[in-house]
């Protein structure tokens, strides 16, 4: 587990809802930012992610800056990887992988053997990088608590994503480019 306070000049993100917290992160540069959603209950997860929706996403990333928070938080790193090749047959897209697939672009015709998506997330006490190697530099911080601070105690599943914001601003998602869950 890691431990993090936040200072008041790096505007954490911190929302709840009946059954849910949900902490906002900021990457370094403001325009992506890690989501960490928690149930309340040990074991909502299941249930939360039942009720997940553009509303309940839109619940998560409002702007709500908290001045101080306790993070305590898993160290983990998780790596996907898809197969798009029959994802894209099954849409109708073949020849693209055939011996007629692509032309124009090269001298010959090319094919497409392989249509793959990597995906990793590494959160470790340093940080946070994603597949796009963004960063977001953690400092260990003091151990005092104020009564003004709130607490992020993440020792159970929760669920996570990382949005791409514009303006800096955490509620105007312009897209979620990852979303995975730590059991």
């Amino acid at each position: 587990m890691m431990y993090k306070v936040s200072e008041e000049d790096e505007k954490w993100n911190f929302t709840e809802g009946e059954n849910w917290i949900c902490l906002g992160i900021p990457y370094k540069s403001r325009n992506s930012w890690l989501h960490v959603l928690l149930p309340t209950q040990k074991f909502g997860l299941a249930a939360l992610l039942k009720e997940f929706n553009s509303d309940l996403l839109k619940k998560c990333i409002i702007e709500r800056n908290v001045k101080r928070i306790r993070v305590t938080l898993p160290v983990f790193q998780i790596e996907n990887k898809v197969d798009f090749n029959d994802i894209l047959k099954s849409f109708g897209l073949t020849q693209i992988f055939e011996g007629c697939g692509v032309k124009n672009i090269f001298n010959e015709t090319h094919f497409v053997d392989k249509f793959m998506q990597l995906c990793n997330i590494d959160v470790n006490q340093y940080g946070t990088t994603a597949s796009a190697a963004t960063v977001a530099t953690m400092q260990l911080a003091s151990k005092t608590i104020r009564e003004e601070e709130r607490e992020f105690y993440a020792d159970h599943p929760f669920a996570f994503f990382v949005t791409l914001v514009d303006n800096n601003i955490p509620d105007q998602v312009k897209s979620v480019l990852m979303m995975g869950i730590y059991n």
